[in-house]
């Protein structure tokens, strides 16, 4: 039996929980009064401000002056003010030098790779880069390419990919590097065959990199395929501890497993030699010197599209490669090493210019994958208020989530009217921030956060407000 001391506190708990819900429940309208209650939506958890999209005065209001986690919402601040401060046609470069040059047999010496923060220079473009270099007449590189990355601070690093949740190896916990390649992530995909067996491709090949053909297949249901497959790197070889579960058909899982210069080497190498070009050398640490001249480059795509990339799917590895380069907007550009320390005063200060009091706002690595990352819900409200009425407004609007359409709002429709919205999830914080528009043609500001132990319930009241604001007349 339950001791009388035990069954206090658990009705004292209850009543206090029923207390913050009907405190809650007393801000919001009537029908978000009862979406609230059927979520467990309580007033302390709870962050809410909804606007007229470009006005600062609330048309709905709970805890807003609050400061709360606001998970992958975070990045509308990062990427609002990457297009203001940087401009929508912004690029990076990755430029490859030579101390050298291309001498008359087509062999290229003493060569440097230096980045400056390509969010996004995938496989793709790192077979371009090779074909260009090939169209150079660049038929073998002797010895070593030097990677350098004084863009970006050393202390920027992540040394620990998995001292954010133990999840070393997913690709959302890559780090910022000034010559990230492909997030650092090879994607196995995994086809079922006969006679119990899995075949395993991986994307990109990697030269150097051994990935078993086949996998054990078994029967049973199929749950967490990382966790049922186990996949470890050991020396140059991937290999699986555990077995796949044949149930779940064909379906691609993405590992970030490597060291930044080992897999650098790879996709660098593996490209090359489809392009026609020997390289046996490997990737290793350096600076450009001076004498150095460029060979070629790559530019990343304009800001306008990076911006896209990271709101629509959330990419948090993007998200903190453009967070370090707003270091590179302040006096000092590029004339010394982006640092986390630059890019927050960037941001401090951009905040200021706009009218926002920066003290509700703490930010870490600009993506939300944090545990310290704060901003109230009116300042967030007030940010999406600025770009509302900004230059960049409709890059920024293009940039988030459709809802119904794409992104991590694909499955979200609104039965009426329409929304672009930025979408927040960690393990106790639930979010969304953007612009809802009526049928009518009538646009709302609406930011919305929940932290809490047991924030289930939040997806369920995040759509139950976006449908208030969509109906409101």
């Amino acid at each position: 039996m339950f001791s009388s001391k035990f069954i206090k506190n658990q009705t004292c708990a209850l009543v206090l929980s029923a207390a913050a819900a009907a405190a809650c429940a007393a801000q919001l309208p009537p029908e978000l009064a009862a979406a609230a209650k059927n979520a467990g939506i309580t007033e302390t958890s709870l962050g809410l401000w909804v606007s007229k999209a470009g006005a600062d005065k609330p048309v709905l209001s709970v805890n807003s002056r609050r400061p709360m986690n606001p998970a992958s919402v975070m990045k509308v601040v990062t990427t609002y003010a990457a297009l203001d401060l940087l401009g929508p046609a912004h690029r990076e470069t990755t430029t490859l030098y030579s101390a050298a040059g291309i001498d008359e047999k087509g062999v290229l010496r003493e060569a440097f790779l230096k980045g400056t923060g390509d969010a996004h220079f995938v496989a793709e473009d790192v077979w371009l880069f090779a074909e260009r270099l090939a169209g150079l007449g660049v038929k073998r590189i002797a010895g070593n390419i030097a990677a350098d990355r004084t863009a970006f601070d050393a202390a920027s690093r992540v040394e620990d990919q998995g001292s954010f949740d133990g999840a070393a190896s997913r690709p959302y916990n890559v780090g910022p590097d000034p010559l990230a390649a492909n997030f650092k992530t090879v994607s196995l995909t995994f086809t079922p065959q006969t006679q119990g067996r899995v075949r395993v491709s991986a994307l990109p090949r990697l030269s150097g990199i051994t990935v078993p053909e086949t996998i054990r297949g078994v029967k049973g249901f199929c749950g967490d395929v990382k966790a049922e497959v186990g996949v470890t790197l050991e020396g140059g070889t991937i290999r699986f501890s555990g077995s796949y579960p044949v149930s779940c058909g064909v379906k691609t899982v993405h590992y970030a497993l490597f060291d930044e210069n080992v897999y650098l080497t790879g996709i660098l190498r593996g490209a090359l030699a489809r392009a026609g070009i020997t390289w046996s050398g490997r990737i290793v640490d350096g600076e450009v010197p001076a004498s150095a001249k460029a060979v070629a480059s790559a530019e990343s795509a304009p800001l306008s599209q990076t911006v896209t990339w990271i709101n629509k799917f959330s990419n948090n590895a993007m998200a903190r490669q453009l967070f370090m380069t707003l270091s590179f907007a302040d006096a000092d550009g590029m004339t010394r090493p982006a640092t986390l320390a630059r890019s927050r005063a960037v941001v401090t200060q951009w905040l200021q210019t706009k009218g926002i009091n920066p003290k509700s706002v703490t930010i870490d690595n600009g993506s939300g994958l944090s545990r310290t990352a704060r901003i109230s819900a009116e300042t967030l409200g007030r940010v999406l208020n600025r770009a509302w009425v900004s230059p960049v407004m409709p890059e920024m609007m293009a940039s988030l989530p459709a809802a119904g359409v794409d992104g991590t709002m694909k499955k979200r429709g609104l039965k009426t009217g329409s929304a672009h919205i930025k979408t927040g999830y960690l393990k106790d914080s639930r979010s969304v921030a953007g612009w809802v528009t009526t049928p009518a043609g009538d646009r709302y500001t609406v930011v919305m956060m929940v932290n809490s132990k047991r924030p289930d319930g939040a997806k369920a009241f995040s759509d139950a407000v976006l449908a208030w604001c969509a109906g409101r007349r």
